[in-house]
């Protein structure tokens, strides 16, 4: 469908988190390729502006401080408002991201509208009215489409500077990292310990890898993992690398470009790796694919065990209500290293 577009002042708006910032990518390079010369924007939280502030389609990045609350929020709101931008597009859809999007008074808007009920009745009631599965890019896109957009089908993206990439490398030096060795990136931790696979698992996992492939492990996660990270490195042969809190977001991104895989829980450095076009074997256990944050691309294997209680959360907050954590705990080592020996060939 060829439909006019003459916006030339464009806003995307989503706060957070890391995934879903990335899972924003495809959208804002079709906009640019449909609008080279328009002046495009967007709004994250402070913490997770890096992930876009390298991001050459975009000319500028509100980073919102959330510790400003909400006379942080009204300020933005004003700035945004003094711009005039001919297009919002609100791709978070919470109370939030709707003070911009409303307050910002744009001559069009456009949301990205959740499935709310849907998902609530799939976890709460075990109801799957999904028809289909539409990965979260795809949804983003769906607004847009009224305008004659669609997903170009790239995949993801991140740019990491010269000296971000530069930061990986040195942490690798420091490591005693050779040049050619093989690296293998593990993310053993999760934003809620419900998408945690154990980590006697990682354990078993690493020095498998180890012993019969000569990996060099990379373990991934941010400070406040970093005594996990360690006791997981000090249970594996080899010296791994352990990048937990030593790295920025961009520098791990930069890292994770430099592995030839990475075995992950549902997290958002998944998706930092998949945009650095690196294979991910993915676990997931209370979370589904119906939800939309299934690794995207081809280059992936997921480990899941279909189980009735599942999905019990959207997003891996709460308790096992089985008292189990089956989904997690029945997912062996010997499988995810079968996954992992058939993305390496």
């Amino acid at each position: 469908m060829n439909v006019a577009f003459n916006y030339q002042r464009i806003l995307l708006i989503r706060f957070s988190s890391i995934g879903d910032i990335i899972l924003t990518s495809p959208v804002i390079r079709v906009l640019r390729e449909r609008a080279p010369e328009a002046r495009i924007d967007m709004v994250v939280k402070r913490e997770y502006a890096e992930l876009v502030q390298t991001n050459p389609r975009l000319n500028k990045i509100y980073a919102f401080d959330k510790r400003t609350k909400l006379p942080g929020l009204l300020n933005l709101v004003r700035q945004v408002r003094a711009v005039r931008y001919d297009l919002i597009l609100d791709l978070q859809r919470n109370l939030r991201s709707s003070l911009v999007y409303w307050g910002g008074r744009a001559v069009r808007r456009l949301r990205y509208r959740r499935p709310m009920l849907k998902r609530a009745l799939l976890v709460h009631l075990g109801i799957n009215l999904y028809k289909e599965i539409v990965p979260v890019p795809d949804l983003y896109f769906r607004p847009l489409k009224k305008l004659g957009f669609m997903n170009d089908g790239k995949g993801l993206e991140l740019w990491p500077t010269t000296q971000q990439q530069e930061k990986a490398a040195a942490l690798l030096r420091e490591n005693q990292v050779r040049e050619d060795a093989l690296l293998i990136g593990l993310s053993p931790m999760a934003a809620h310990t419900m998408k945690m696979w154990e980590p006697e698992g990682f354990i078993t996992l690493g020095a498998a890898l180890v012993g019969r492939y000569g990996a060099r492990i990379v373990i991934f996660g941010g400070k406040e993992d970093r005594a996990l990270g360690e006791e997981i490195a000090r249970a594996i042969p080899g010296h791994p690398v352990v990048a937990c809190g030593k790295l920025s977001l961009m520098e791990s991104a930069a890292l994770l470009g430099r592995c030839r895989l990475l075995v992950t829980n549902d997290t958002g450095v998944m998706h930092m790796a998949v945009a650095m076009k690196r294979k991910v074997v993915a676990i997931f256990g209370p979370t589904t694919e119906e939800l939309g944050f299934y690794p995207y691309s081809t280059e992936h294997a997921v480990l899941s065990k279909d189980l009735p209680c599942r999905p019990c959360t959207s997003i891996g907050t709460n308790t096992c209500k089985m008292g189990t954590h089956a989904c997690m705990r029945s997912i062996s080592p010997e499988e995810v290293l079968a996954a992992v020996e058939r993305l390496l060939k």
